[in-house]
C-alpha cells in the first residue's frame, strides 16, 4: 500500500490565490470550501492542477460559478495542497489524479460539486493523510477499508 500525506495551507480568498498564493510548483491539489459565519464549514470540491499553477487552473474552473451562485462569493475559501512524496517517488499526473480521485471517492456526496470525477479512481491501493490547514471535513483514509 502506498501512503501519501497532503500538506494543506489556507484558507485563502479567490483573489489571494490568483494574485499571489497559487503559484507554487509543488502544489497539485486544491479544495474549495464554504465557510459560513453561522453554520459549520464544509468542503465542496477537490481538484488537481498537475503541470499547471493552481491559480491558472482556478481561472478555468467552471464549478466556481455554480458554487458562487449557490453559496455566494464572500463565504467561499480555497485551500492549496502539496503531496509529500517519499524519496525516489516521482510526481506524475497519474499519481496525482489517483490521489485526487481517491479523496473524492472517499468523501462521496459530501463534495457536492465533484460530480464529474466521482467514478474515475483506478484502484491503486493507497492511504491518504491530511496535515496542515486541512480543508473542513476532509478525513484520513485507506482504500483497503472501503467495502
Amino acid at each position: 500500500m502506498e501512503h501519501y500525506t497532503v500538506l494543506w495551507r489556507g484558507p485563502f480568498t479567490y483573489d489571494e490565490v490568483i494574485e499571489e498564493e497559487g503559484y507554487d510548483d509543488d502544489e497539485d491539489l486544491y479544495a474549495i470550501a464554504h465557510i459560513p459565519p453561522r453554520r459549520g464549514p464544509r468542503t465542496l470540491y477537490v481538484g488537481h492542477s498537475f503541470r499547471q499553477y493552481v491559480a491558472d487552473r482556478l481561472k478555468q474552473q467552471p464549478a466556481i460559478d455554480a458554487i458562487y451562485e449557490k453559496y455566494g462569493e464572500r463565504s467561499v475559501r480555497y485551500y492549496l495542497g502539496r503531496i509529500k512524496l517519499k524519496p525516489g517517488q516521482r510526481r506524475s499526473e497519474k499519481r496525482v489524479a489517483d490521489i485526487e480521485a481517491a479523496i473524492i471517492c472517499n468523501h462521496g456526496d459530501e463534495l457536492e460539486f465533484n460530480y464529474v470525477n466521482t467514478v474515475t479512481y483506478s484502484g491503486r491501493d493507497l492511504s491518504v493523510s491530511h496535515r496542515g490547514s486541512v480543508p473542513p471535513r476532509l478525513r484520513d483514509f485507506k482504500t483497503s477499508d472501503w467495502d
